[in-house]
């Protein structure tokens, strides 16, 4: 089953119920059936029992592509599985894979950004169509926040809990495996980008990439967001180059409690911020005069607005309400 886009303003439909989430899992199911229709199943026909066992969709690429490359890396590791696989077993089979895609997919957005709600996570997946770091981008985008960077203690983080969440034996290992694959995400990208089916030489020259020395982290950041903006579906490019709401892509919200959580969170994205700002102040100021003089003027008066840039309008405030309204008591 095909993934449908969604135009401006249109909301994806909601067929058979669930909002989000099912229209994730009907989507991911049908990342499957693309990726099985890739590889070359009947002439190694271990390669769709290694699907139904480790290809997970979560991953560095987009979502095809992360259970090709998951799959062939759980075949390579040596990972048992049955060569024969019955058709009613592998709709189950299908069924569990995609629930553990959508669990490590929504793991991995909760742990990595802070106070984003599990249905904000989906609304965000959904939009950028259960493509992992094309859902970070319109994240980044829409909070205004530093760029995604894989090398970071936080993505680690994030990745053991996405793994976790999927429900694999060995969370620290596959998120091993997932750093692994990032580093080489550039070159699976190429190899991957034909079009049409693989065959076994392609597919035993992604083991070899697989399982290879990674590279340099931060290389291999820069490589993984330039591949992301054309994975993005075209109306939602712009809107994230922009800065722009969600909402009017389709990805709209429900009620007044979904409002509530989602205000609420930007909410504290922004005190958060608001606060990276006091602290950077603080630490700009002599500290001698901070502890015996512009103590009070910051608890008093150092806000962050005004005609500057917000560090700059703390310092500034704080000198201005010390020099305007000086306690007598304070130090020089």
């Amino acid at each position: 089953m095909a993934s449908k886009r969604v135009g401006p303003g249109q909301p994806v439909p909601d067929a058979g119920g669930g909002g989000d989430k099912s229209v994730l899992k009907r989507c991911i199911i049908g990342f499957y059936t693309r990726a099985i229709e890739r590889l070359p199943v009947e002439e190694k026909p271990a390669l769709l029992a290694a699907i139904l066992d480790g290809g997970l969709c979560f991953g560095p690429l987009d979502p095809v592509s992360n259970i090709v490359a998951n799959a062939i890396w759980h075949l390579s590791t040596g990972e048992d599985s049955s060569e024969h696989v019955e058709e009613v077993e592998m709709r189950q089979c299908l069924k569990t894979m995609a629930r553990g895609s959508l669990k490590a997919l929504v793991g991995f957005m909760t742990s990595y950004f802070r106070y984003l709600p599990t249905m904000e996570a989906m609304h965000f997946l959904r939009a950028a169509e259960g493509d992992l770091l094309a859902a970070v981008h319109l994240v980044e985008a829409e909070r205004c926040t530093s760029a995604f960077d894989i090398g970071s203690c936080t993505t680690k983080t994030a990745l053991r809990c996405a793994a976790g969440a999927s429900g694999h034996p060995d969370p620290d290992r596959l998120a091993t495996a997932m750093l692994s694959l990032s580093s080489k995400a550039h070159k699976i990208a190429h190899l991957l980008s034909r079009k049409g089916r693989l065959t076994c030489s392609d597919v035993d020259h992604l083991s070899y990439l697989l399982l290879e020395e990674g590279t340099n982290d931060q290389i291999c950041t820069q490589q993984l967001m330039a591949l992301v903006p054309p994975r993005l579906p075209p109306e939602l490019a712009d809107a994230a180059a922009t800065f722009s709401p969600l909402a009017p892509q389709g990805v709209t919200v429900k009620d007044e409690r979904t409002l509530e959580r989602c205000t609420k969170s930007l909410q504290c994205v922004l005190v958060d911020k608001i606060h990276g700002f006091y602290l950077e102040a603080l630490a700009l100021l002599p500290q001698h005069l901070l502890r015996g003089r512009y103590h009070r003027s910051v608890v008093m008066a150092g806000h962050c607005y005004g005609p500057l840039d917000p560090v700059s309008n703390i310092i500034l405030n704080t000198i201005w309400y010390d020099a305007v309204f000086r306690s007598p008591r304070s130090s020089t």
